[in-house]
This record gives structure tokens, sequence and C-alpha cells, in this order.
């Protein structure tokens, strides 16, 4: 059993994910690091309690305060729960399945939404990776978003410790277009305890109103 309390951010207990989820080392995107649909309040007064079973079964819950403020912390906060299972049924590889459900009780109606996580070993140096979430659309800033992907670890047998990975992803606003993102990063060792991570992001197509002159042209030609 492991429980919290204190100033948290709950992307950092739900919603984790072997390959997109630490931008310190894998991809920079907000959109692949955690589900963008969860909405969670960032840093603020919060609890977490985990209870992990030891037999592949994982259960949490937190509660969080919906804006980075002590005061009336119980007003209107937001929830968030999930269930992990870890098995090796693909050829012996361990995978990781999460189930999440959340409740923002600062937005209208108590928006509401799920989102599910993935990542799977498919070879002894490949990872696969994917997400999804749906928000009732009431209160909600998206309303759906999915992302796929996998980093390819030992990518040349001179550099075992380096790593290649690669995702897509979409999201849709509640009241704006899809946006689509691709990105790619090569993270390689200088030493054993420095590395780097040149990366390259296409954004396909952007809802955020100061590149939609850009896009337009580009949509255009």
């Amino acid at each position: 059993m492991k429980a919290v309390a204190g100033k948290i951010d709950l992307g950092d207990y739900f919603d984790a994910n072997a390959v997109a989820n630490d931008e310190t080392q894998q991809f920079l995107s907000n959109a692949f690091v955690n589900n963008p649909t969860l909405e969670n309040p960032g840093s603020a007064p919060g609890a977490v309690m985990y209870y992990d079973t030891r037999k592949s079964w994982r259960i949490g819950a937190g509660v969080q305060h919906s804006s980075n403020s002590g005061f009336a912390v119980l007003d209107h906060p937001y929830y968030i729960s999930e269930i992990d299972y870890t098995t090796h049924f693909f050829r012996g590889l361990e995978g990781n399945y999460r189930l999440l459900g959340h409740m923002n009780g600062a937005k209208a109606g108590d928006n509401k939404g799920f989102g599910i996580s993935v990542d799977q070993i498919l070879f002894p140096t490949v990872t696969a990776f994917a997400r999804y979430g749906l928000n009732k659309p009431t209160g909600a800033t998206h309303k759906y978003a999915w992302s796929a992907g996998f980093e390819k670890a030992k990518l040349f047998p001179s550099r075992p410790s380096d790593a290649l990975g690669f995702a897509f992803g979409q999201q849709e606003g509640t009241s704006v277009k899809v946006d689509s993102l691709t990105e790619i990063y090569y993270r390689f060792y200088l030493s054993d305890h420095l590395s780097m991570s040149p990366q390259l992001q296409w954004l396909i197509r952007s809802s955020r109103p100061d590149l939609s002159a850009s896009a337009g042209v580009l949509e255009h030609e």
C-alpha cells in the first residue's frame, strides 16, 4: 500500500507508460507524456492511494484541488482512479495495461472521461505503446486523443545503450479541428551518466490561433 499527500502532480502517479512518460528521457511533447484528455490540474494540494497485489494487479485513486490553492481544498475537486494489469501473455514478454477514469468537479457538469495506456514489449529490443482517451464534451477542452509509437533499443551493436523513439498522435478539442503530431528522437550516450536526444517534431495540423495562418498556407499549397 502506498499513500501520498501534499502538493502533488497526479501525472506522476497515473497514466504511466514505459515508452512515453518521461520528457527528460523520451518524448518532449505533452501529447505523448500523458493523455491530454485527463486534463489534470498539475501541481496542487491532493492525495493518492495505491494498492499493489504483487500478483499482476494494481489499483489506485487520487483526489486533488482543481487549482494551485490551499483554500477550499475539497470544493469541486478533481478525482481519478486507475486499474493496472501486468501480463506476459505475448511470447512471455512483459506488457502493462491500464484503465483510467476521471471526473473534474471544476468543469461544467462535473466533466467525466476515461482513458487507456498500454506498453508492450514486442521483441527484446522493441517496446510499443498506445494511449486513448475520451471525454464527455460538456466542460472539456479535449474531446478525444490517441497516440501510438515505439522505442527501439540497441539500434547499433556498438552502442547498446542508445535508443530510437517514434510517436504519432491526434487530438480533437470540443470546439476546434483535429491536431496531428509526429515526434522522433534518438537518445545517445556520451558517457555512462550523460546522454543527448536530438529530436524532430512535425506538427501536421494545428488548431492553435498563432499557427492558423501558416497552416492555412500549407493546406492551400
